[in-house]
């Protein structure tokens, strides 16, 4: 009898320390929630097991190299194959049957049906409406209109795709790819992957979009929020049960996640990571600095800019997406189901949005909202900025691309521009500088084409000029930048 209340005991004490572990658990469980917010946890992508998207490629051109070295013109590879190799001559049947090795920078004037794979040393021009089962280049590709890869793409420098074709499973390049519009794609993978109409010196030059100086990533979570208003900041990382609104102009210096929709409206800005369960809305001029990851479909609208140059990131859905022409993404864009590109009035279609264009591109909008009309721009386009506290007041990108301006006067006491301030102002032919302007920074006068007078006087501690920062300037005189100390990569290139 003692034995066995002894038990019971045991198992009744057992039983109750049980039922209070279970009603204790939702309250650890707050507890380990609210100590991860204390500890300002971020959401983290992990990359360390990403595959190298030019896998195929890379081992194709291993292997083919190494047969190419003794001419061999029967071996094996996954099968047995033939090897042709072409130096020059390119009269080739109209189905070509056999592996193509080619030696020299090729052109094909007419289609054909290439049932095999395709390697060239140098740079090869593929005509329309041509069939390829694989291709690889050691320099460029181009991919003529209405073409469609079977298979894979990669070039080691540039590789092109004009309109209405199809670029496969996997279209990669070691440095640049340019994806024209009504396009059908699986997965792209580039240091910089840009869609639209190629145009030519495009792989010369990176257009570097820097949203800020410094953009820092806040790591402390607020919690189901569904907007972020009008050219509001927040610094914090969200993360929301609710659909969640950026307005035009908004910053969120953080990750976002939602378990619904993201749309992020014009000019929006994410420093760092945007996760949905649902569809992510990505509308024209936003920047996502991080990666985009959607759980059904993915818009990326005209002119959004995702990752940086130099930095890796990935743009990522698991159902459709959907790139329009302008949109710039710096390494992965991919998806399960079916991606294209499209125009930009394609787009609002495509996403289910309506179009406004005094929000999306308006000028006269932008320099209201940016607040720089306080700089007294004149019907003659001259901006002239009086005290420095007008220039502390703007944001760099209100005059990015802005065909007003003629003439910028810079007030007096600024030390340095802003990255890509006065970018692509086509019509902007004169700049006076202040005295105290130490350093002209990267991108800043960038693509400024009419450019002719930069006016620094006599006592100008002007010593740095950064890289880019007069790139494309084809008419400005620059025999008055002998006293710079420090010149960046390609400043004044042509």
């Amino acid at each position: 009898m003692v034995i066995l209340s002894v038990t019971s005991a045991a198992i009744f004490i057992a039983a109750v320390m049980i039922m209070l572990g279970l009603m204790m658990f939702p309250f650890l469980l707050h507890r380990k929630v609210h100590y991860t917010d204390e500890l300002e946890k971020s959401l983290i992508v992990k990359s360390d097991n990403v595959k190298d998207a030019r896998y195929f490629a890379k081992s194709f051109q291993k292997k083919i190299k190494e047969i190419a070295s003794e001419k061999v013109e029967n071996a094996v590879l996954s099968k047995d194959e033939v090897i042709k190799y072409y130096d020059g001559s390119l009269d080739l049947d109209n189905q070509v049957k056999n592996i193509c090795y080619i030696i020299k920078d090729s052109c094909f004037n007419k289609k054909h049906v290439f049932m095999k794979e395709v390697y060239s040393e140098g740079d090869i021009i593929f005509a329309p409406d041509s069939k390829i089962r694989a291709v690889a280049g050691e320099k460029k590709i181009f991919i003529g209109e209405n073409t469609v890869i079977e298979r894979w793409a990669d070039a080691e420098k540039l590789i092109v795709v004009e309109k209405k074709s199809n670029a496969g499973v996997n279209l990669s390049s070691g440095r640049m790819a340019v994806i024209d519009i009504d396009c059908e794609f699986k997965r792209l993978y580039a240091p910089v992957i840009r869609v639209g109409e190629y145009k030519q010196g495009m792989d010369d030059i990176a257009d570097n979009v820097v949203v800020y100086k410094t953009s820092p990533v806040y790591m402390k979570i607020i919690r189901n929020i569904e907007k972020i208003g009008l050219n509001q900041e927040e610094r914090h990382t969200i993360v929301t049960v609710h659909n969640l609104s950026l307005e035009p102009g908004s910053v969120v210096y953080g990750d976002i996640k939602s378990e619904k929709d993201i749309r992020i409206k014009a000019r929006a800005v994410v420093t760092g990571n945007v996760f949905a369960d649902g569809n992510v809305i990505i509308e024209p001029g936003a920047r996502i600095l991080g990666n985009v990851f959607a759980g059904k479909n993915l818009y990326i609208g005209p002119s959004v800019v995702i990752g940086k140059l130099g930095r890796i990131k990935s743009a990522l859905s698991r159902e459709n997406l959907v790139i329009a022409e302008g949109a710039v993404v710096y390494g992965y864009a991919g998806c399960e189901n079916k991606g294209k590109t499209v125009g930009y009035d394609r787009f609002f279609y495509e996403a289910g949005i309506t179009k406004d264009e005094s929000i999306i591109s308006g000028v006269k909008d932008r320099t209201r909202e940016f607040g720089f009309e306080k700089c007294n721009i004149t019907d003659d386009g001259i901006l002239d900025m009086n005290e420095i506290k007008d220039f502390d007041e703007i944001d760099y990108y209100a005059f990015r691309k802005c065909k007003l301006l003629k003439k910028v006067v810079l007030p007096e006491g600024m030390v340095k521009t802003g990255e890509s301030m006065f970018f692509g102002c086509e019509n902007l032919e004169e700049v006076i500088l202040p005295a105290s302007l130490e350093k002209i920074d990267n991108y800043t006068f960038c693509g400024c084409s009419k450019l002719r007078r930069i006016i620094s006087g006599n006592h100008s501690r002007l010593k740095t000029i950064g890289d880019y920062a007069f790139a494309k300037c084809d008419m400005l005189d620059c025999t008055g930048f002998d006293r710079i100390e420090e010149i960046g990569y390609a400043a004044f290139w042509k």
